[in-house]
């Protein structure tokens, strides 16, 4: 549970969570049993989450694992599909960690090293990074 959803900023930086980006909170749905829809805004960048994350300041965080990468949109139930620019690539065997900036906002994704070469992924690429709303944790 710490490492799916930390209480605290502090705590995903603590648990390793690559993703921690300040922000603010607006719920977009009613409250279901203490949950709901949440838009999470920071610069340009735009995120659905589920939280029961009251309006205003907060955190997501989303472990790169969670983050999807793919050359354009596609349709599927993934909630968050934003444009991003490719900024740097860490290969480490098999798995290679991919910066991307979208909307302002650098997300780090972990995909395979395969499907980074498959994607022939290099800096400056245009791709869609894709995260389902309940990987975005807000806190």
């Amino acid at each position: 549970e710490v490492f799916r959803k930390p209480a605290s900023p502090a705590v995903a930086d603590f648990v390793g969570a690559e993703n921690v980006i300040p922000g603010t909170a607006r719920g977009v749905s009613a409250d279901a049993g203490g949950e709901r829809i949440v838009e999470f805004r920071s610069k340009e960048l735009v995120l659905h989450a589920v939280s029961d994350a009251p309006d205003g300041a907060v955190h997501a965080v989303i472990r790169a694992e969670e983050i999807a990468l793919s050359p354009e949109m596609r349709a599927s139930s993934v909630r968050n599909q934003v444009a991003a620019r490719v900024v740097e690539l860490a290969p480490a065997g098999v798995i290679t960690r991919v910066t991307v900036d979208a909307g302002g906002v650098e997300l780090v994704a972990a995909i395979t090293t395969r499907s980074a070469e498959d994607l022939k992924l290099v800096p400056g690429n245009e791709v869609v990074a894709a995260v389902k709303a309940t990987a975005v944790h807000l806190c």
